[in-house]
């Protein structure tokens, strides 16, 4: 009989939607990955609320010592969104409940007596629900960043007009780019009063695209520390086609 059916089911080249079998065929591999694609991922402990608890130093010693020899009264920290909590710099401590789990960006100024900063700090920390995030802030003195470059090997000012370079684009997390980007041929820049820490940069290499605009060809990474008081060093290598002569 499966046979007879099968073969009515053929007739004249026509296939008939009701013969086809009742169960359905199995499932692709590309059929289970478009499936799993749907289902998202969520990572639990990034749910409800937390608290923060930020301490400080001041140049090294505790707030009981370190504010008074730094001439600092308070401190000013940005938690939450909206206005930010003051509180006595040898107080040394500051608790925020109720934080929504996500990651934060806690900034936090040493202040002098008339409002005016000493030190300037940010820094990321997560908040977990249910949990505690301790943050601890170094106030201390800032240092520097110098970012220099070569390219295809040589000093920028040999190899920037060779192969057309104009200009190159820093930037980088928690940095603020240079308003004017330095030329090719400068090979440095420095970013100054930079919090002590690690940092990272991207700089892009560009040449002119047409008289008012520029495009990038070339993009390097570096990191370095920057010491307390000091200065972090980085170095880009850039590689470029050289123009026709």
């Amino acid at each position: 009989m499966r046979r007879l059916s099968s073969a009515l089911c053929l007739l004249s080249g026509l296939v008939v939607a009701s013969c086809s079998s009742s169960s359905p065929p199995p499932p692709t591999d590309a059929s289970v990955a478009a499936d799993l694609q749907d289902i998202a991922v969520v990572d639990e402990s990034l749910t409800g609320f937390g608290s923060v608890v930020v301490t400080w130093t001041v140049n090294g010693m505790p707030p009981a010592t370190g504010c008074a020899a730094a001439g600092a009264q308070n401190v000013r920290l940005q938690v939450f969104f909206g206005r930010p909590e003051t509180v006595p710099c040898t107080q040394g401590r500051f608790e925020a409940q109720n934080v929504s789990a996500s990651t934060l960006n806690i900034g936090a100024d040493l202040l002098r007596a008339d409002g005016t900063a000493i030190y300037q700090y940010n820094l990321e920390t997560t908040v977990r629900g249910g949990q505690t995030a301790n943050v601890n802030v170094p106030f201390e003195p800032p240092g520097s960043l110098r970012v220099s470059w070569t390219v295809n090997g040589l000093p920028a000012s040999q190899e920037c007009a060779n192969v057309g370079g104009y200009d190159v684009r820093l930037q980088g997390r928690r940095l603020t780019a240079p308003t004017r980007p330095p030329t090719c041929r400068a090979g440095v820049y420095t970013f100054q009063n930079i919090q002590p820490g690690d940092w990272s940069v991207e700089g892009t290499l560009t040449v002119l695209a047409t008289s008012t605009t520029v495009r990038g060809i070339n993009t390097q990474m570096g990191s370095a520390s920057v010491p307390s008081g000091g200065a972090g060093e980085i170095e880009l290598a850039f590689e470029a086609p050289q123009r026709d002569q």
